[in-house]
């Protein structure tokens, strides 16, 4: 019995203590931005800084970022709050033709088409250090 108590509280336990182990970002510009739907937005980006490896390689970058919340977790580690402040300095930035570090966090991208065109999906997007933008699209 005190086995399968064990085996019992340690999902419990490493869901708790989970955190985020870090991500990569790229400078991007905000080409344009488009309200959806209620829940969903589609970003424009075109890269600034030339690289090989995805997204950053691409000529323009297309996100489809709808907010996504599981039932299962309400404690869901992004807001709906910080995802629509995410919305509002992504669209500041394209006002302002400010460049941006726009990345992912873990797999943060979904559905990914690559070429020199490029498109993906996002559950949800965080202002991370007042200067990146980044795109979850699983959760842990």
């Amino acid at each position: 019995m005190k086995k399968v108590k064990q085996l019992l509280i340690f999902p419990f336990i490493f869901h708790i203590t989970s955190a985020w182990c870090g991500g990569d970002d790229w400078l991007f510009r905000v080409v344009d931005i488009k309200t959806e739907t209620k829940n969903c937005t589609r970003i424009y980006l075109e890269s600034v800084e030339a690289s090989q490896r995805f997204p950053a390689s691409c000529k323009s970058f297309e996100v489809l970022a709808c907010y996504s919340w599981s039932w299962w977790n309400p404690n869901t580690p992004v807001s709906r709050d910080q995802h629509n402040q995410a919305i509002g300095f992504l669209r500041h930035a394209k006002t302002s033709s400010t460049p941006i570090r726009f990345g992912e966090m873990g797999t943060g991208f979904g559905d990914v088409i690559q070429g020199k065109e490029c498109h993906a999906s996002s559950t949800a997007l965080e202002i991370m250090n007042d200067i990146a933008v980044y795109s979850f699209f699983e959760w842990p």
